[in-house]
């Protein structure tokens, strides 16, 4: 049997006579400070002052500032929550990597720029601004000026980056709800983003063509209304899309609805799709091949929502989707007011795992 190393091995622990008089955090394993700095919550460590003198003002070097609980619904706790706020801010020092501001019963309020332009001073690689009540929250220019983010998340905001604004060259990660963007402005923010992998959008500004030309994107999810969507040089591995209510308003003489998604200069190497019904049924107007002209050999995990079996336009669109995927190993539909389902074809499919699902 392997005998593990003591971790307190060379550490004075104080007697019980002086426990008081003595404690100090100096005692506990570096491990132990790691615990409390970076997994527990800002209040648990602003509390941990008291342990100590020395300890007293370590908790305003932690790197990580996120503010996620439960705000009273009155004026007086929006107050002291803006006051603790702004205490934070000003006492901290060092880099700040990560500030997170979700709270809940929060509304948009001048002070967020105020901390905006505050951390704009800091180096943050990794912002987020929930706004959970009220009208959206015009972000300022200083945003934009966060060289070094690497992930941002919005909830209910306003994004307009500036004329002057050259993109964020190490934004790995972005994840807008509720947002409204121009759209121009928004595939310029995509197309100088180089580093950018993972792109979420639910909700966000009505779309009539988006182009996406982003050569390191790997995941992409939106959720919303829009008209077209074209990628180029994009190596897709994670595709989903889903439509809220409604597609604008499409005009069949305008063009055909294969145009609705579209590849420019890329090979799909898409190995998890999903789509719903509406689309499905979109793409499914025209006359719907067999097999996609381009197979989708790297296609594993596909899933379909809200997949009425009535409308034939979805039924043609998805099989032609499952035939032009010969690796396909897991299936997922989900049916959408469906009375009778035969799977007597199951036999003839090979996926390692499917299951269909049904609500009215």
């Amino acid at each position: 049997m392997q005998v593990r190393e003591n971790p307190f091995a060379g550490i004075q622990l104080p007697t019980r006579r002086n426990l008081t008089s003595r404690l100090s955090l100096y005692h506990f394993p570096l491990l132990s400070l790691i615990f409390v700095t970076h997994n527990g919550s800002l209040q648990d460590v602003v509390r941990t002052s008291i342990l100590s003198r020395e300890w007293r003002y370590k908790w305003v070097t932690i790197p990580n500032i996120v503010f996620d609980f439960q705000l009273p619904f009155d004026l007086q706790g929006t107050l002291k929550f803006k006051t603790t706020v702004y205490q934070v801010l000003l006492l901290h020092t060092g880099p700040t990597v990560k500030f997170t501001l979700g709270i809940s019963g929060f509304s948009s309020c001048p002070d967020i720029n105020h901390w905006i332009l505050f951390l704009s001073k800091n180096n943050v690689q990794e912002f987020t601004l929930t706004i959970s009540l009220g009208t959206a929250h015009v972000l300022p220019s200083h945003l934009f000026t966060f060289l070094q983010l690497r992930r941002l998340h919005l909830s209910n905001c306003v994004l307009e980056p500036p004329p002057t604004f050259k993109g964020l060259s190490r934004l790995v990660g972005l994840e807008l709800v509720n947002v409204t963007v121009v759209p121009e402005r928004f595939a310029w923010l995509i197309s100088n983003s180089p580093q950018l992998e993972q792109l979420e959008c639910v909700g966000i500004t009505e779309f009539d063509y988006l182009e996406i030309d982003c050569p390191r994107l790997k995941i992409f999810t939106f959720c919303g209304i829009f008209k077209s969507i074209c990628f180029k040089h994009t190596p897709l591995e994670e595709i989903s899309l889903r439509c809220l209510f409604r597609l604008l308003n499409y005009s069949h003489e305008e063009g055909k609805t294969s145009d609705v998604i579209m590849f420019s200069n890329c090979q799909p190497v898409i190995e998890k799709l999903e789509l719903d019904g509406k689309l499905l049924e979109l793409l499914g107007v025209d006359n719907v091949l067999k097999r996609l002209p381009c197979i989708l050999g790297h296609l594993k995990f596909m899933d379909l929502s809200s997949v009425r079996f009535g409308k034939i336009e979805e039924i043609s669109c998805a099989l032609c989707l499952i035939r032009s995927s010969p690796n396909l190993q897991e299936l997922k539909i989900l049916l959408r007011k469906c009375l009778h389902l035969s799977l007597e074809c199951s036999r003839k499919w090979t996926f390692s795992s499917w299951s269909f699902s049904r609500f009215c």
